[in-house]
C-alpha cells in the first residue's frame, strides 16, 4: 500500500508530524478568532453604532493592540491603556490615596485618549448600581474641536486648532465623546442606563442619523427657551419614559448655561438617583463669577479634563482618574521650540490662573 500511494517507509513518521503541527495551528487560529469575536473590550457588533466601527478596536483603536476581556482589563490585566497615561482624580474621592510617581502628562493624541479611556472604565466601576460612592456628578473635558476619529475620520494632533474653529468641527468632536460612552455602554449590555441629552433637536437627529443605532440608549434634546416654563416637566418627562432611577445616567453633552438652569431643578427632584456627566461643558473656561457654571465647576468632580491654557494656547491643562489607583495632580504642560510638550507643573489641587502663567512664562 505504501508503494501504491509512492510513501516510503521511513518517510511515515515525518509526514505525520506534519498533520500534527498542522491541526495544532489551526485549532490555535479558531481559539483566536472566537476568543477576538467574543470578549474583546469593544466588540464590533450588530447593536454598535454602524459606520464607525470597523473592529473590535475601532473606537480608540491606538490603545488596545490585542483583544482583552472587560473583567481582565479592568483588573489591569491586558493591553487597554499603556503605562504611560496620566491619570489622575480629586483628592477628596474615596478611590484616592497616595501620589503616584509615574504618573505624567500626555504627550501626544494616543496617550490623552488611552487616559480619556481608562477614566471611563473608572468612572463606570465608580457609579456601578451597589457601589458605596456617593459621588454621582462629574465632568469630562476635551480640548474644542478635537477629534478622536470615533466617526471614521483623522485623529487630530495634540496641538491647539486654527481659530477660528468651525461649529461643524465642534459638534462632530462633541458627538465623538458621547458616540464613546454609547458604545461603552452598548458593549456591557447596560444601555438601558443611559440617557443622552444634547442642546437642540437638530443635534439629536444629526447624532441618531450619524451612529445610526445606539441600543436601549436614550437620545434626546434638552427643552428650547420656548419651553422654559415647563422644561422641568418635559425633561422629567423624557427621562421617565427610560424608566429614570437608581443607576441612570445622564450624559449632558456640551451644555450651556440655559441647559445647565433646567439640569439643576431636575437634579433637585431626582437627588442622587440620577449620575450625571456634563461632556465638554467647559466650566472653567467660560463660569463668569458668581454664575451656575462656576457652582458647577467646584461641586462636580473632574474625571478627565484636558484644555489648551496660556494667552496663545502654548499650553496645556490636564487631571484623568484611574481605576484604584491613588491620585495624581494636576499638570500643566508647556509646547517646546521642538513642537514636544513638556511638563512645567504639577499641583495636588487645580492650579490658579497665576500659577498657571507662572508655570507657562
Amino acid at each position: 500500500m505504501r508503494r501504491l500511494i509512492g510513501i516510503p517507509k521511513q518517510e511515515q513518521p515525518l509526514a505525520a508530524w506534519r498533520r500534527a503541527v498542522l491541526l495544532l495551528v489551526l485549532f490555535l487560529l479558531v481559539q483566536c478568532c472566537l476568543w477576538e469575536g467574543q470578549h474583546s473590550v469593544f466588540v464590533a457588533s450588530v447593536e454598535s453604532p454602524a459606520g464607525w466601527i470597523r473592529s473590535p478596536r475601532r473606537l480608540f483603536e491606538p490603545l488596545c493592540l490585542s483583544p482583552v476581556p472587560w473583567a481582565a482589563a479592568r483588573q489591569g490585566r491586558g493591553c487597554v491603556c499603556r503605562p504611560s497615561a496620566a491619570p489622575v482624580a480629586r483628592s477628596a474621592l474615596p478611590w484616592e490615596g497616595l501620589f503616584e510617581e509615574d504618573s505624567s502628562a500626555p504627550t501626544n493624541t494616543e496617550e490623552a485618549a488611552e487616559a480619556l479611556q481608562e477614566a471611563m472604565m473608572a468612572l463606570f466601576d465608580e457609579t456601578a448600581p451597589g457601589t458605596k460612592s456617593t459621588r454621582t456628578r462629574f465632568t469630562i473635558d476635551m480640548p474644542k474641536a478635537m477629534s478622536l476619529g470615533v466617526e471614521g475620520g483623522p485623529v487630530d494632533a495634540l496641538e491647539p486648532p486654527p481659530l477660528p474653529v468651525k461649529k461643524s468641527a465642534v459638534a462632530r468632536a462633541d458627538r465623538e465623546l458621547a458616540a464613546a460612552w454609547v458604545q461603552m455602554f452598548q458593549e456591557l449590555k447596560i444601555s438601558e442606563r443611559l440617557c443622552v441629552g444634547f442642546r437642540s433637536e437638530v443635534l439629536a437627529n444629526t447624532a441618531k442619523r450619524t451612529w445610526q443605532t445606539w441600543g436601549d440608549s436614550h437620545i434626546f434634546a434638552f427643552p428650547s427657551s420656548e419651553e422654559s416654563l415647563a422644561s422641568e416637566k418635559i425633561l422629567r418627562r423624557k427621562l421617565l419614559r427610560r424608566n429614570a432611577g437608581p443607576g441612570t445616567i445622564l450624559l449632558a453633552v456640551a451644555p450651556r448655561e440655559s441647559e445647565l438652569k433646567i439640569l439643576d431643578k431636575l437634579l433637585d427632584a431626582y437627588g442622587k438617583n440620577v449620575i450625571v456627566f456634563l461632556l465638554n461643558a467647559r466650566l472653567r473656561a467660560t463660569a463668569p463669577p458668581g454664575s451656575l457654571k462656576e457652582r458647577y465647576a467646584r461641586d462636580f468632580d473632574t474625571a478627565f479634563h484636558l484644555g489648551w491654557v496660556g494667552p496663545n494656547r502654548e499650553g496645556f491643562l490636564f487631571r484623568a482618574m484611574r481605576e484604584k489607583a491613588g491620585p495624581t495632580p494636576w499638570f500643566v504642560a508647556k509646547r517646546l521650540a521642538s513642537g514636544e510638550w513638556k511638563e512645567v507643573l504639577r499641583a495636588k489641587e487645580e492650579p490658579s490662573t497665576e500659577a498657571i502663567s507662572a508655570a507657562l512664562a
